[in-house]
């Protein structure tokens, strides 16, 4: 029988199944006592995708497409649309966790070029890939400065919403629309500067 813990009495009183010992500073006792259950809140988090993410999709016979400049490595586009057009980054985010928005910082500086971008769930089972969300730059005026695309993700249903690590993976597919090759960071007309999740976890 344990009667005390550093010198500190037990109470006589019996526990029942699942209580733990605390100690009562009022009877200067360990008391068989039965703990709560933690409330367990939902907390929001952020997920980011940096321009180095991102790895080309090769196209037939040719190289790989996608550039960062050693002069400006802030961002991502490819080099030459006849090259192969498309980039992609796995998104690795947690299981059960529930999508809240999507942030895309690009920019445009010419009305001819442009960039398409889907958030894509892809099955593990069957291969058949899901866009939860589409989005493209044709309607955005060019100007100098970086944007921001805010996509509202709780628009999807609760299924398409929620993070099924169990079954599906998640990544970002970039589509470039350019009609010249690029070869200097200052010629490119169309850049992606990182992509923001923003999403809700249970505690």
């Amino acid at each position: 029988m344990v009667t005390g813990l550093n010198g500190t009495p037990v109470s006589d009183l019996s526990p029942t199944d699942g209580q733990v010992l605390q100690y009562n500073n009022t009877d200067g006792k360990w008391v068989p006592q039965t703990l709560s259950a933690a409330s367990g809140g939902v907390s929001e988090a952020y997920y980011a995708v940096d321009p180095s993410d991102f790895v080309g999709i090769r196209f037939e016979n040719q190289n790989y497409n996608i550039a960062m400049f050693e002069d400006d490595i802030r961002y991502v586009t490819i080099l030459d649309r006849d090259k192969g057009d498309e980039i992609i980054a796995p998104l690795h985010l947690p299981h059960n966790a529930e999508l809240l928005d999507m942030d895309v910082i690009f920019k445009k500086m010419a009305v001819l070029y442009d960039m398409e971008i889907a958030l894509q769930r892809k099955n593990m089972y069957t291969g058949s890939t899901t866009n939860l969300h589409y989005w493209n730059t044709y309607l955005s005026i060019p100007m100098s400065g970086m944007r921001v695309h805010s996509a509202d993700l709780t628009v999807l249903s609760d299924e398409q919403r929620t993070i099924d690590n169990s079954q599906y993976s998640y990544r970002i597919v970039v589509k470039f629309d350019l009609d010249n090759h690029f070869s200097e960071a200052s010629d490119v007309e169309v850049m992606l500067y990182n992509v923001r999740m923003k999403y809700e976890i249970q505690e």
